[in-house]
């Protein structure tokens, strides 16, 4: 008989501290999952932001093509008007009043 009763305490001891235990790990548990609920949404911020940013670099991209096609059409059209003129210069005379004339 006294062998059981102590061995009934040590098991009772071994419960609360087991319960102990069981109750911090609980916490510890709980402690995590809302660290990992937050990092959750940090990362869909993130996401997000990551997804905005390169709508906007996708858009500055689209307008620095435009205005890459733009300079390129304006050094045509200049380039154009360049050789016309050197065209018509060769065909005129230039006369001693600095007058052009066609030939």
């Amino acid at each position: 008989a006294v062998v059981s009763t102590q061995s009934t305490g040590t098991t009772e001891k071994d419960k609360t501290t087991l319960q102990t235990k069981i109750r911090l790990m609980d916490g510890e548990l709980d402690k995590a999952y809302e660290e990992n609920q937050h990092m959750k949404s940090s990362n869909v911020e993130l996401e997000y932001e990551v997804e905005r940013s390169e709508r906007e670099r996708n858009s500055q991209q689209n307008e620095l093509s435009y205005i890459e096609r733009e300079v390129s059409m304006r050094e045509y059209k200049y380039n154009q008007l360049e050789e016309n003129l050197n065209e018509t210069i060769n065909a005129c005379v230039i006369y001693g009043d600095g007058k052009l004339s066609n030939f």
